[in-house]
């Protein structure tokens, strides 16, 4: 992360494109997280590159990691949609790079992903999609969580990153509509699951806040 700027709440975090990313020491591994729902406010001054907001890759080239970005492909390759906000659903049939198909502009646009073992699901703005989810057939990723670049791949983010957020449960999209809607208080409204296990929620990039039942 190069610096701050004016977010969608606050102040944002700043990727310059060239060298600057941040690495947070939570593995999102399926082995680790089963299931997991990730997402941020993102502003982006460079809509014509393949990069990541949020991301885990162990750099195996045959399978697509856990990962939400902007890419230029659509679900099995069949044509070039143009870049958009979309994510990855690991690797084999029915599954690879989802696109939302959804014209970037520079405004903070809400962007999230959830897994939960069966179908992965790209949330952009109010609309939402949907494909297999075969993360769980590539049990180890990186153990670290890289906001800003793909570990392995693609360009430097260039632009912000506000109100970046992680969840080791499936969301509801009932959850991630108010999520949406309530920025950083809507975030940490979020209930525990009953098992007490890991809720963590990066607020305005300047820390990572970890809370247990």
């Amino acid at each position: 992360m190069s610096g701050f700027a004016a977010g969608f709440e606050g102040q944002a975090g700043t990727f310059n494109g060239i060298n600057s990313v941040l690495r947070l020491p939570i593995d999102i591994s399926p082995a680790v997280m089963p299931a997991v729902t990730m997402g941020a406010w993102v502003s982006t001054s460079n809509p014509n590159i393949r990069t990541a907001i949020l991301s885990a890759d162990d750099n195996n080239p045959g399978n697509y990691d856990r990962h939400i970005g902007i890419d230029n492909r659509d679900l099995n390759g069949n044509g070039a949609p143009g870049y958009s906000y979309s994510a990855f659903g690991g690797g084999g049939a029915g599954s690879h790079v989802l696109p939302s198909g959804i014209t970037i502009s520079p405004a903070f646009t809400f962007v999230a992903g959830r897994y939960d073992g069966t179908n992965f699901t790209l949330f952009v703005g109010g609309n939402s999609y949907t494909a297999v989810d075969t993360t769980g057939g590539d049990a180890v990723e990186n153990p670290q969580l890289w906001i800003g670049k793909n570990p392995f791949y693609d360009s430097f983010f260039n632009g912000s990153i506000d109100n970046a957020f992680i969840f080791d449960q499936a969301l509801t999209n009932t959850q991630i509509a108010s999520i949406q809607a309530g920025g950083k208080a809507a975030i940490l409204a979020v209930p525990e699951p009953a098992s007490g296990g890991l809720i963590a929620a990066g607020l305005a990039l300047t820390g990572l806040r970890r809370r247990r039942k």
